[in-house]
């Protein structure tokens, strides 16, 4: 991880809690799990879901949603900011990628 991109920023305070989805919007990230988590969002008032992705590719998916926000080609300079330290949890529903320790 470069530490000099992604270092510990003061949180955003909210009432809310927040689920943060960072990647493409397609099949192959979890894309289905995605839609079935922000339906579930929906039906509370203490929770929000953060997308953020590269490209507006299926963000039509999400229209309508009260408690999914989009944000559509945050970078490597901003997204720490803009989606990391808005999160308390991440959500990486991803059926191809592969974490090795």
């Amino acid at each position: 991880m470069d530490t000099g991109r992604f270092f510990p920023v003061n949180r955003h305070k909210s009432d809310l809690t927040t689920a943060l989805f960072v990647g493409r919007l397609e099949p192959g990230k979890g894309l289905a799990a995605l839609l079935h988590l922000a339906k579930i969002i929906e039906g509370t008032d203490a929770w929000r879901l953060v997308i953020a992705c590269n490209n507006p590719s299926n963000s039509e998916l999400f229209a309508g949603f009260r408690h999914t926000t989009i944000s559509i080609g945050l970078t490597v300079e901003n997204i720490n900011a803009e989606a990391y330290t808005k999160a308390d949890l991440l959500f990486f529903p991803s059926r191809f990628e592969v974490l090795k320790w």
